[in-house]
């Protein structure tokens, strides 16, 4: 008789069948999630069991211990209980009540485990009995191929992850061919487009006629040789293209080789060869004419007006050289100049916005040395605003002596310092000080922090109970002083400047003497009664008046051992070299004046008509124009385009990343692919009239600065809207503002202007 609890014995035979996979396109197709398992029941006795036993069947990593990876149930309760029929049953692993196991991960079929383990073990249950030992799952013969695909690894194909993926071979994307082609692309647009996951570069292969087509925001291209001594960027900013070499930027020549020029080569711009010179220039009527190298003569040039005149084509900037007595005179809506190194490496805008020079470098922004006394300041480097070996001193006017001024110097430490000050009042012995929250967005709140305290009117000891960047609290334990009024000062360390060390290596050839006092020294001895104003003086006279028995000369002979051990500077032996002056400029035939040049040669309709005029000792040029058009439907210089979406009149547009030659409205800000402003609405259908220069309505948000007349503009965050712009950034200017805009969102009159 069958127990209630039957003793099972280790099942005789076990059948695994993982899958079988044939021949051609079989193994495209996806086998059936399940296992066949058989296997024989006995009790204690060793007798054949019969009837629907309850088993539970589940997978582990180990064969002892390990993780639970999932379970199989087939129950009575579940009408899924194991039929056995004299001692054989035989079960579908997977089609019972399927869970996952209490390992790590999620798994609810027999595919995920067998994708994720390599080595799993079966553990049979029989009503509340667990066989032992598991049982490892053993794959079928032709399963063992299930690796590789048509004979390959898994490893030489390409698969959707996102992990950089390096194959041998070439791949082809269109079944024509092209001999040895590593990648051929074909398509409606373009044979293939490229781009970065931030949509901030991208190209089109094979578009239009045109082999590239590139898009970028610092540049359309950028080219570099595998020894890195040769690179050029195309499209950059304002201009075409931006190249270096170690030997020359670039290099053009005519095909009988009579004249040949480098660009940006050695410490030159353009170093040009010929026949005759470097390079000859003239105008139609010979009005105006330059030669470049030669004879012994770099430049010659000659005009009626100025030895040279430069403009851009939309009046924006222009300049005179050799006008009058001045050298050059520059105008730009953007900047007066703009000057650049041959590496790229310095750079800066002369007369740029409100700014008298706005300059950049990779060293430091700017540099200033005084020949005398060896000063010098250096702007804009590593953490610093400004960095020198003179005092930082502010200036102004001597309230009672006409003559003179008040030099005031600024004090120097250590560190990094903040601080903030006031006076309170003690309330019942304490008082809670919330303070200046500015402080506490400029000052680390955990190191640094220190307090001091004056009572205002008599002596009494206060303390600090609690000292932080938002709160300070005072109190007194002394009883008099429990409603005391005093002054406090808190001092911390600026944020983020902590870690800055005060001792520094020297760079190369970098010193940092004390300046020349010998200016300061002069200037006491020709008017002594300047000393009784130096910081020496005015600790003699403390000191001889509160130690009278010190009165005399001060022992200053550790103060001179310090300055002679850092050095003051020289100019005699240690003196800065000027730069060399300019050559003068070689004879040559003097220009016909002015006047008698105008008469005869009027200038051509559309182009200034230089009209010399003397304002404040500053020789300006203005501007002869010839009378608007009349107003139309169409404004002049508007040109149809494709757009992407609704815009209506006044609205900015920029180039569209995804259609070629296509715009989309601006709403990004400083967007570098701005192209101008729709002059009329559009359903997004077709195009639109797009207005790049000249005078025009545009829309505008004042959300981010209020906008006055001057301002030049950029697009905003808000869609079609532009802004007064933050900073000049090259390539990303709309126009200039006519019209004020306090508040809110409006149109103003522009002057557009090209990018």
């Amino acid at each position: 008789m069958m127990r209630s609890k039957p003793a099972v014995k280790i099942p005789a035979i076990v059948i695994l069948t993982l899958g079988l996979f044939a021949a051609g396109t079989a193994w495209a197709a996806s086998p059936p999630d399940r296992m066949h398992y058989q296997g024989v029941l006995r009790d204690a006795a060793d007798t054949p069991l019969d009837g629907d036993h309850d088993m539970v069947f589940r997978f582990w990593s180990a064969d002892v211990a390990g993780d639970e990876i999932l379970v199989d149930r087939h129950l009575a309760v579940d009408a899924q209980a194991v039929t056995v029929s004299g001692g054989l049953f035989s079960v579908q692993l997977g089609t019972g009540q399927v869970l996952d196991g209490s390992g790590p991960g999620t798994y609810t079929t027999l595919s995920q485990v067998f994708g994720d383990y390599g080595n799993v073990w079966l553990e049979v249950q029989v009503g509340a009995e667990t066989l032992a030992p598991r049982i490892p799952v053993a794959a079928a013969g032709w399963a063992l191929n299930a690796g590789r695909l048509a004979g390959r690894p898994v490893g030489d194909f390409l698969d959707t992850s996102a992990s950089p993926q390096t194959k041998a071979g070439k791949l082809v994307l269109d079944a024509t061919g092209q001999g040895d082609v590593g990648v051929e692309g074909a398509g409606d647009t373009a044979g293939g487009w490229f781009r970065d996951a931030d949509g901030s570069g991208y190209s089109y292969v094979g578009i239009g006629s045109r082999g590239v087509e590139s898009y970028g925001a610092l540049a359309g291209g950028y080219f570099k040789d595998t020894d890195q001594s040769g690179e050029a960027s195309v499209a950059i900013a304002n201009r075409g293209i931006d190249a270096s070499g170690t030997s020359v930027g670039g290099r053009f020549w005519d095909s009988d080789g009579s004249g040949q020029a480098d660009v940006g080569v050695g410490n030159r711009g353009i170093h040009g060869w010929g026949t005759q010179a470097g390079g000859f220039f003239e105008d139609s009527d010979g009005s105006g004419y330059a030669n470049v190298g030669t004879g012994d003569t770099g430049i010659e040039a000659y005009g009626n007006m100025a030895g040279g005149y430069f403009q851009d084509i939309d009046d924006s900037g222009y300049a005179n050289v050799g006008t009058g007595d001045t050298g050059i005179e520059a105008y730009g809506i953007l900047a007066g100049g703009y000057f650049k190194d041959s590496d790229g490496s310095g750079y800066a805008y002369v007369g740029v916005g409100h700014r008298g020079i706005r300059a950049y470098g990779d060293g430091m922004g700017g540099s200033f040395d005084d020949l005398d006394s060896g000063v010098y300041l250096q702007a804009g480097i590593g953490t610093s605003s400004t960095l020198g070996n003179g005092a930082k001193n502010f200036v102004q006017n001597h309230p009672h002596d006409p003559k003179r001024k008040i030099v005031y110097t600024s004090l120097e430490g250590n560190e990094a310092g903040t601080y903030i000050r006031g006076s309170a009042r003690l309330v019942a012995g304490k008082v809670r000080i919330p303070l200046d929250e500015t402080f506490s967005w400029v000052t680390n709140p955990d190191v640094g922090l220190t307090v001091q305290l004056t009572p205002r009117g008599r002596s009494c000891v206060l303390h600090a109970t609690s000292v932080g960047t938002e709160v300070l609290e005072v109190g007194s334990d002394d009883s008099s002083c429990t409603e005391i009024a005093f002054d406090y000062i808190v001092h911390g360390l600026r944020i983020g400047f902590e870690e800055i060390p005060v001792v520094q290596p020297k760079g190369d050839g970098e010193e940092a003497p004390i300046p020349s006092m010998a200016g300061y020294r002069a200037l006491v001895a020709q008017q002594p009664e300047l000393a009784s104003y130096t910081p020496l003086e005015r600790f003699r006279s403390m000191t001889a008046a509160a130690f009278p028995d010190r009165a005399g000369a001060l022992d200053l002979s550790r103060a001179q051992a310090l300055v002679a051990a850092i050095h003051e500077f020289d100019p005699a032996t240690d003196g800065i070299s000027a730069p060399e002056p300019l050559a003068a400029p070689a004879e040559g035939a003097e220009p016909a004046a002015a006047e008698a040049a105008a008469a005869e040669n009027p200038p051509a309709p559309g182009f200034a008509a230089p009209v010399r005029r003397t304002s404040v000792g500053l020789v300006v040029a203005e501007v002869a124009r010839e009378p608007a058009a009349a107003a139309s439907a169409v404004p002049p210089g508007a040109v149809p385009m494709p757009v992407s979406g609704a815009v209506e009149a006044g609205m900015l547009l920029a180039l569209d990343p995804r259609r070629a030659g296509g715009l989309r409205v601006a709403a990004s800000m400083g967007d570098p692919g701005i192209v101008g402003i729709a002059a009329a609405g559009a359903d997004g259908a077709g195009e639109v009239l797009v207005l790049g220069t000249g005078f025009a309505s545009v829309r505008v948000d004042a959300g981010y600065g209020a906008i006055v007349p001057g301002d030049l503009l950029v697009s905003s965050p808000t869609a079609g809207h532009a802004m007064r712009a933050l900073e000049v950034v090259p390539g990303t200017i709309v126009g200039k503002a006519l019209e004020p805009l306090e508040t809110g969102k409006g149109t103003i009159r522009v002057l557009l202007m090209a990018r």
